[in-house]
């Protein structure tokens, strides 16, 4: 059961707009790694604290346990 976790400190518009995001996504995944889509858990995490390199400039870590 493949467990895949964005955490981002890009905010989206609406929660619809970030539900739609969520839903291609998990399909995006699935068929990159080859798996039902099912069987995945997709979770999204917003942290507007989430900096590289010294900076807040839009960023994020992808998170895949297969």
């Amino acid at each position: 059961m493949p467990l895949i976790t964005l955490t981002t400190n890009v905010k989206f518009d609406s929660e619809e707009a970030t539900k739609a995001f969520v839903r291609e996504f998990s399909k995006f995944c699935a068929t990159t790694i080859g798996k039902d889509e099912k069987v995945f858990n997709v979770n999204l995490l917003y942290n507007p604290y989430l900096a590289f390199g010294g900076t807040f400039d839009p960023a994020l870590m992808l998170n895949v346990v297969c």
